[in-house]
C-alpha cells in the first residue's frame, strides 16, 4: 500500500516532479506557508503550488520542475511556479533503490525519476541516490567531455555514447568495465 500525501506530510522526505504553470495561476491565491527559504506554497484539495527559485534538492525533498515549452526562452527569472497533485508525491530515502535514470539524446542531458512513476519499465536499473547521481554525473562527462574517447576502436562516437549511456541506465556496471569492450587492444 503506497503513502498517501497531503498538505500535513508532502514536505517530509518525498520525490516530486512539479509542472511549471504560468505566475498568473496564483496571482489571486494567499499563500498558506512560507518557507525559511522563501519558497510560498498554496494548497488546494488535488495538489500544490510551489513559488521558489531553487528546485531539486528541498531541505529533506528531491523536487524537480518540469519546464512548461514556453519557458525554454532564455530567461533571468529563476523564480518559477509548479504544480503537483498530491498523487505525484513518492516516498525518498538513501536506502532503498527508488530511482531510474532517463537520458535524452537530442538534448544530451539525463535525469533520474522515481520507480513509483508510469515511466518505469524493468529494464532500466533501480538505485539508491547515491548510486543514481554517480551515474548521472558520468553520463553527463559522457555528453561534455571528450577525454574519454582516447584509444576507442569505434571511429563513430556519437554511437559509442549511446551504446554505453544505455549500458549504464540497464545495467550495474560501472563506465570503466563498459569502456573496456571498445578500447583498441
Amino acid at each position: 500500500m503506497s503513502k498517501t500525501y497531503n498538505k500535513t506530510n508532502f514536505h517530509k522526505h518525498t520525490f516530486c516532479i512539479f509542472k511549471e504553470v504560468d505566475f498568473e495561476t496564483i496571482q489571486n491565491l494567499k499563500p498558506n506557508y512560507k518557507s525559511k527559504s522563501g519558497s510560498s506554497y498554496f494548497f488546494t484539495d488535488e495538489g500544490v503550488y510551489r513559488l521558489s527559485n531553487h528546485w531539486g534538492r528541498a531541505a529533506n525533498c528531491k523536487w524537480r520542475l518540469e519546464i512548461s515549452s514556453k519557458s525554454q526562452i532564455p530567461n533571468t527569472n529563476r523564480t518559477k511556479v509548479g504544480y503537483a497533485s498530491w498523487s505525484d508525491f513518492y516516498p525518498d530515502n538513501d536506502f532503498e533503490k527508488l530511482y531510474f535514470i532517463e537520458v535524452d539524446y537530442t538534448n544530451q542531458s539525463a535525469h533520474f525519476n522515481h520507480k513509483c512513476n508510469v515511466d518505469f519499465t524493468a529494464e532500466k536499473v533501480l538505485r539508491t541516490a547515491t548510486e543514481t547521481t554517480k551515474t548521472l554525473k558520468q553520463i553527463r562527462i559522457l555528453f561534455e567531455e571528450t577525454a574519454w574517447t582516447k584509444y576507442l576502436k569505434e571511429e563513430n562516437i556519437e554511437k559509442v555514447r549511446i551504446a554505453i549511456i544505455e549500458e549504464l541506465i540497464t545495467t550495474t556496471k560501472s563506465f570503466q568495465e563498459i569502456r573496456k569492450k571498445y578500447l583498441e587492444t
